[in-house]
């Protein structure tokens, strides 16, 4: 039998082997680098986005607080008058009760101000009238004595429970000697009722000249109008006066200041009380104002002639069936009106103001 037909020779089966092995390593190799990324994208995947976490704040550690005093006024500088109304302020932390001591460095002495123990955190003390304290020198009893004018004057507040804490103003204050002051007395219609011994009273300083009546120099009577007569309203004339002295406030353009005093029996309503009238026009007093424990209706009015200002500040109060006016004048004439050369000064209105409201501050029933 003739032998079967080679188609390869030796050479080009060996090529051939070579070329299929190396096809099957690309193979290999290109199938693994297919499995590696695979591999990789199915592995590889984004972290998810986390949200920091808020730190959690922790309350403050409250620090408690020292106990403490502080004087505010006064705290050093003032000038005090005896006879006037002052209030002390001081802050305070952590105290229940303190007392207010007035401290002369010239004879110092536990002198209190006030009688019992105020509550601290109120932060002020009203002195009503500037004349006494009560003291206890030494080991002795208490005693009260008389302020005495002097410019080493120091207020100390202190806690009532602990005398070690406590505070004083920062500085000396001054307290000067007040103005001396007389009493004027009323009881309406003693007379007929002397089984009532209800009255009225009022202190005005010394410089004052009393009129029983109206002010002389300027007679405009009062604001009260009665409507007993029957012939429509008539004007109550002012029952006592004070007038500053014409010999103050030279120099300036003061005409006059003064205060009087007036009552109705015949106004027998709080409402009819309220009223006043000037120029035959009637208006209500709507504004109040508590003055020395008392309820007063106030009503500003001013009027004007011969170059001259009026101004006054009328105040109503209605008690035991009766109205009391009490009004404040102050004449000024119009500083144009003075020749230059004689150096006539504007009055200081304030500091005239503040002398008859002292006298009004004064006002007291008698029962």
């Amino acid at each position: 039998m003739e032998t079967e037909k080679q188609f390869f020779s030796n050479s080009q089966k060996s090529k051939l082997f070579r070329n299929v092995i190396i096809i099957l390593i690309g193979v290999v190799i290109l199938a693994g680098a297919i499995g590696v990324f695979y591999w990789q994208k199915k592995e590889t995947k984004p972290l998810p986005q986390l949200t920091p976490a808020t730190p959690t704040s922790l309350p403050p550690t409250e620090i408690p607080s020292e106990p403490s005093i502080t004087v505010l006024y006064p705290n050093g500088g003032e000038k005090w008058t005896l006879g006037q109304s002052y209030k002390v302020k001081w802050k305070s932390m952590g105290v229940e009760k303190v007392n207010v001591l007035l401290i002369d460095y010239m004879a110092p002495e536990s002198c209190y101000l006030n009688y019992s123990p105020i509550d601290a955190e109120k932060g002020e003390f009203v002195i009503d009238n500037l004349s006494m304290v009560r003291c206890k020198p030494g080991a002795g009893s208490w005693v009260k004595e008389k302020i005495t004018p002097g410019d080493k004057y120091v207020i100390r507040v202190e806690n009532a429970n602990d005398r070690l804490l406590n505070d004083s103003s920062d500085s000396y204050f001054s307290i000067v000697s007040g103005t001396v002051w007389k009493t004027y007395q009323e009881k309406p219609f003693e007379e007929l009722q002397p089984h009532k011994p209800w009255g009225f009273e009022f202190k005005y300083p010394k410089e004052f000249v009393l009129y029983k009546g109206d002010y002389p120099d300027f007679p405009i009577g009062s604001f009260l109008k009665s409507h007993h007569s029957g012939t429509g309203l008539w004007s109550v004339s002012p029952n006592v006066s004070v007038a500053l002295s014409k010999t103050a406030y030279s120099g300036t353009n003061l005409k006059g200041a003064w205060v009087t005093v007036s009552y109705d029996p015949d106004i027998a309503n709080l409402s009819d009380c309220q009223k006043v009238e000037r120029n035959q026009v009637v208006e209500k007093m709507t504004e109040s104002q508590v003055i020395n424990g008392i309820i007063w209706y106030k009503r500003l009015i001013d009027s004007a002639a011969a170059g001259t200002m009026i101004k006054s500040r009328v105040y109503h109060t209605f008690h035991n069936n009766m109205c009391y006016e009490m009004a404040l004048h102050l004449a000024i004439s119009n500083i144009e009106t003075y020749d230059p050369s004689l150096g006539i000064k504007p009055v200081d209105e304030d500091e005239i103001w503040s002398k008859l409201e002292n006298i009004l501050s004064t006002f007291r029933f008698l029962e």
